[in-house]
């Protein structure tokens, strides 16, 4: 049995949504309420997980990676605007770059990706975070879509089975679940979103 998570009104339906790796950064840029990437590599040319920060709108979803585990997910509150690097955790980078201030709802327990990985991978749209099932991209900001974070939300599910904690994160996602007990994973990321329930 798997669920399926549905948008609360039908302008959600226009969210998008991102894969970020914060292996370095993860815990101050949570702290702080924000995604930070430089604006060009040490070499001053564009990078596609950089050029990504551009394309984030205000209400998209963004999962977080840390170590092979997923740990958060948030909701982008503004759209990226030019912001000097935060601190000298930063140090690394460049110094110009670019800040999205979003809400973070961090996990209970960090989600490892080891049942899904496969699954994930065969899901993800152009420019997903994986290149391989076990394997991420040496890159900052990815595209992803709604059927990986449909799959994600299941896991979620089936590891933690407190009500309360799923209901809270449903909520901030501003989602809710129907059970669907012949999943067709090969449906389009569209599809999996489109019998959407208005609540007045």
């Amino acid at each position: 049995r798997e669920y399926r998570y549905l948008p609360k009104s039908k302008d959600l339906l226009y969210r998008s949504v991102f894969w970020v790796y914060q292996n370095k950064t993860y815990y101050e840029e949570k702290r702080g309420g924000f995604l930070w990437s430089p604006k060009y590599t040490i070499n001053g040319r564009r990078h596609p997980g950089y050029e990504s920060m551009k394309e984030v709108k205000p209400g998209d979803i963004i999962i977080h990676g840390y170590k092979a585990n997923i740990v958060a997910i948030s909701i982008a509150k503004s759209v990226c605007f030019s912001f000097d690097r935060p601190s000298s955790s930063f140090s690394e980078w460049a110094k110009d770059g670019w800040k999205i201030e979003c809400d973070y709802f961090e996990f209970p327990f960090e989600l490892s990706t080891d049942s899904i990985c496969r699954k994930l991978y065969e899901l993800q749209p152009d420019n997903g975070p994986l290149i391989a099932p076990k394997i991420g991209k040496q890159q900052y900001l990815c595209n992803a879509n709604k059927g990986m974070l449909d799959c994600i939300l299941n896991a979620y599910v089936s590891a933690f089975y407190r009500k309360e904690q799923i209901d809270r994160l449903l909520q901030f996602l501003q989602l809710e679940r129907t059970t669907v007990f012949n999943s067709d994973s090969g449906k389009k990321d569209q599809e999996l979103f489109e019998d959407v329930r208005v609540k007045k």
